[in-house]
């Protein structure tokens, strides 16, 4: 792919992230709605909040420091190119050399780090209980995505994305147990993510609108990750041209759907299942998939 093919590709897929995030989680809330048997809010809801939000001045409290005041810009940017890093409806472009598990999973745990500082720097109640709660969802899960992620590389012989996705899409990684114990650690990973509350409690206004568009995008992420490396049919060529990335780009579309509705529904099946002790299950498959990795499991 020539650098401008690859630049362009980029930035639609940027455009596309932006576009699907909110969509994704309207349709998100939908499913889990309609699975219950209740009507809940239209498609296009967070659309309408982000809107509304981003008309409203933010809010802070006077003892706050820089770290509230520039963390929703912070956390969206580093959120934002972490999307750009997961290839969704094609390879090879601009940033494809940069998009290793390890940058991948830093940038994630960056994006949590600088949230949880922001809800506990004004030293508010709201915003104390807020970070703990979600620091014992991400105090395991980022552990645990990186045993997935070095596993993963391990089977590819990289840690490039990229060359992942593209081992898994020629076949060039074994479908056997190690593979599978990845991926299986990977959708947890993810139902774990989307079930994580909302780290909200500190901000308003436009901050508020930029700390929702993080979850989404962040939402965008993960299931681009495991459904791409899972099922990585469809999924443009590093030399594909503009018709392979339509149909790519629907590739993709339907892999964030299918993805979308496989978590309404586990969501629906396990309740109020602690989410540590899920994360604790995918750690524990992921450490068995890095092993299995290095023991020679992964490409035959």
């Amino acid at each position: 792919m020539s650098t401008l093919m690859a630049f362009v590709a980029q930035v639609l897929h940027l455009l596309v992230v932006m576009v699907a995030a909110p969509t994704l989680a309207g349709l998100s809330r939908v499913l889990a709605d309609r699975l219950a048997g209740r009507d809940g809010p239209p498609l296009l809801q967070p659309w309408w909040e982000l809107a509304r939000l981003m008309r409203k001045q933010p809010v802070i409290a006077e003892n706050a420091s820089v770290v509230t005041r520039y963390a929703p810009q912070l956390v969206l940017t580093v959120t934002l190119v972490t999307a750009m890093l997961a290839p969704g409806f094609t390879l090879g472009m601009a940033l494809a050399p940069l998009g290793d598990t390890l940058t991948i999973a830093g940038l994630l745990v960056w994006a949590r780090l600088a949230l949880l500082l922001a809800a506990t720097d004004a030293g508010t109640a709201e915003g104390g209980v807020a970070a703990i709660r979600a620091s014992r969802i991400a105090f395991l899960a980022e552990p645990a995505l990186l045993l997935v992620l070095l596993g993963l590389s391990a089977l590819a012989g990289t840690g490039n994305l990229d060359a992942i996705i593209d081992g898994q899409r020629d076949g060039g990684l074994v479908n056997g147990a190690a593979i599978e114990m990845a991926i299986a650690a990977l959708a947890i990973l993810v139902w774990a993510a989307v079930a994580t509350p909302p780290l909200d409690a500190a901000f308003s206004g436009r901050d508020l609108a930029m700390v929702h568009l993080s979850d989404d995008v962040r939402r965008v992420v993960w299931f681009t990750l495991v459904t791409t490396i899972a099922v990585p049919a469809g999924i443009a060529p590093p030399d594909a041209g503009p018709l392979a990335w339509a149909l790519g780009l629907l590739a993709w579309v339907v892999r964030l759907t299918v993805a979308s509705g496989a978590m309404a529904g586990i969501g629906l099946l396990v309740g109020r299942t602690d989410a540590r002790r899920a994360l604790g299950v995918a750690a524990l498959l992921g450490g068995l998939a890095l092993v299995l990795s290095l023991a020679g499991a992964g490409p035959a």
